[in-house]
């Protein structure tokens, strides 16, 4: 994805939060909390926006929802 973007271009995405725990046992073995600050740590990327949200997946008959996890907005900016 970082090869995609332009100089000063931002990477926008959003993730479930149980990914973004360190270690492959709480991360289901996504390593995306590794990888994001490995990219920080080289000084590929620099953090903009990180602000968390719940994400309500379905709605039932009686108009609430199914189910409710919790989600990141991140945003990422190429140096």
């Amino acid at each position: 994805m970082l090869h995609a973007l332009k100089l000063g271009g931002f990477a926008v995405f959003t993730v479930s939060q149980k990914h973004l725990k360190s270690g492959d046992s709480e991360s289901f073995g996504m390593k995306y909390y590794e990888s994001m600050n490995r990219l920080i740590t080289r000084g590929a990327w620099k953090p903009i926006i990180h602000e968390e949200f719940v994400k309500y997946h379905g709605v039932s008959h009686d108009n609430f929802a199914a189910s409710a996890e919790k989600y990141s907005l991140l945003v990422f900016q190429k140096v």
